[in-house]
């Protein structure tokens, strides 16, 4: 909000109150999440990550977050999801076991609120 006018980085009112709204909701473990599926897609593309959406399959970030069980891993996806910070599309038509073949869509909305208000760097951490 401190920014002047027509500066990219500049988020709207609506968008930051937004985001401090997804802060008091969302619990670590979701936040964690969507930061390790920011870092993913970073790792994986090029392109303005601010301006479309990306897709990525739920094992890959499974693989990068072992330690959690896939069911709570997809509520904390699901979590996400309710607020628009990640999208899922819907089940496969066939669906594999852990949910590895679901598929995990990052909107520009979700990557700002990494980008801007998280300190997560080029490493997920």
């Amino acid at each position: 909000m401190l920014l002047k006018d027509g500066d990219s980085e500049k988020l709207s009112y609506t968008e930051l109150d937004h985001y401090a709204h997804s802060i008091d909701a969302l619990s670590i473990g979701a936040i964690n999440v969507l930061g390790n599926v920011v870092d993913i897609v970073r790792q994986s593309t090029t392109g303005d990550l601010e301006k479309r959406s990306f897709n990525i399959s739920f094992d890959l970030l499974q693989q990068r977050m072992a330690d959690t069980e896939p069911s709570l891993l997809m509520g904390l996806v699901a979590e996400l999801n309710s607020f628009n910070l990640v999208h899922l599309p819907g089940a496969p038509t066939i669906r594999t076991s852990d949910y590895s073949n679901y598929n995990i869509e990052i909107p520009p909305l979700g990557t700002r609120f990494v980008l801007h208000l998280l300190s997560f760097n080029n490493k997920g951490k």
